[in-house]
């Protein structure tokens, strides 16, 4: 029997085969990664624009807020003889974010709009916005008694409704309703027909009694200061206070922390934009937040001319009176998380303007 005569492949037309199937799959490979990059991409700069909107969402509440319920011109802190120091802002009891003096006001001024140039992380800006906490069910009722040197108050132990009313429970709250109520870290202003001043609650007792001890750590129960404490509320040349009421106000402090060490340049960094209130410790509000930038617009009815009367973009430290401020003006710029194919790391930056109503309203009728 004839035996059939088999042919296989040439070692030519194998390697041809192998080099022709590995350029098919080297182009499936490329195309595959392209399109991962392409998605990663568009997944991060989503991711990014997410971040942006809702750091400036919150940001934007808080400066719409500015100055509602709080003198305009700002609230005085302690000083002269017999305070112990400048009242400061971006500390809790856990830490503080700032090296002092740099988180001291200027002035010894409590104002709605604080600029802080150039004190965040890597050189970025912050700022301290104050405005009043509806929320309280206490705010401007009338205290029962306060201490002769400033270190407590007590509050009527009554329910009230948001707007002051006295209303049974549940609908009426307490002053240390679990919810609303006042704790430890807020801050509140006392006010009577002699002024303001401002204190950081200590400790609050079932009684009404709300403490205001020395050594809180925005400094600001400074029971000795001879100006811009609650001792200075009394009647002249006594030791008696005319009517004075309580209100719990929000002092909100933005700024870029670098990681867990607040040290630049270290492993650890990550850059957040941090939002405190009063002196309870920061949260994160956006992640990979590397620039924040604050300009102010300022109008100023008394400037003659040839002074102008309004001036825009001014930076912090050009804003010499702070009550004169009509808008701020915000520019955050936020990275990606991951870098590109090309080993950047893509970035976006927003911007926006906020005129607070209490700053920028004036009755031009008057």
């Amino acid at each position: 029997m004839q035996r059939k005569k088999t042919r296989g492949f040439t070692l030519v037309e194998l390697l041809v085969a192998i080099f022709a199937g590995s350029l098919v799959i080297a182009a499936a490979v490329q195309l595959f990664k392209n399109v991962s990059d392409t998605n990663q991409l568009g997944t991060s700069r989503v991711d990014i624009q997410q971040n942006a909107r809702s750091a400036l969402a919150v940001l934007s509440r808080d400066l719409s807020q500015a100055s509602i319920g709080i003198p305009q011109s700002g609230i005085a802190l302690p000083s002269g003889p017999g305070s112990n120091g400048a009242a400061l802002f971006g500390c809790s009891p856990v830490q503080c974010y700032f090296v002092r003096p740099r988180n001291a006001y200027a002035n010894d001024v409590l104002p709605p709009v604080g600029p802080h140039e150039a004190i965040g992380g890597f050189g970025t800006d912050a700022i301290t916005i104050a405005y009043l906490d509806a929320t309280w069910p206490a705010n401007n009722i009338a205290l029962t008694s306060l201490a002769v040197d400033g270190s407590s108050i007590t509050v009527n132990t009554g329910t009230f409704d948001g707007a002051g009313n006295a209303v049974a429970a549940p609908t009426g709250r307490a002053y240390n309703d679990p919810i609303l109520g006042v704790r430890v870290g807020d801050v509140l202003m006392i006010t009577n027909v002699h002024g303001t001043a401002v204190a950081t609650v200590t400790g609050v007792n079932g009684s009404g009694t709300i403490l205001l001890a020395a050594n809180d750590p925005l400094n600001l129960n400074q029971t000795a200061a001879s100006a811009g404490n609650i001792a200075q509320l009394k009647n002249p040349g006594t030791n008696v206070f005319p009517v004075t009421s309580a209100a719990r106000i929000n002092v909100v402090t933005y700024f870029i922390n670098n990681g867990p060490d607040g040290l630049p340049n270290t492993a650890d960094d990550t850059n957040v934009l941090m939002r405190q209130v009063n002196a309870q410790p920061a949260i994160p509000i956006a992640e990979n937040v590397t620039n924040l930038q604050l300009t102010y617009d300022i109008y100023d009815a008394s400037a003659i001319p040839p002074a102008t009367p309004y001036s825009a973009g001014l930076i912090g430290s050009a804003v010499a009176n702070t009550s004169l401020i009509r808008k701020v003006n915000v520019l955050l710029t936020l990275r990606s998380q991951f870098a590109g194919a090309n080993g950047q790391f893509p970035t976006l930056t927003v911007t926006t303007a906020i005129a607070p109503r209490d700053l920028s309203f004036s009755n031009r009728y008057q």
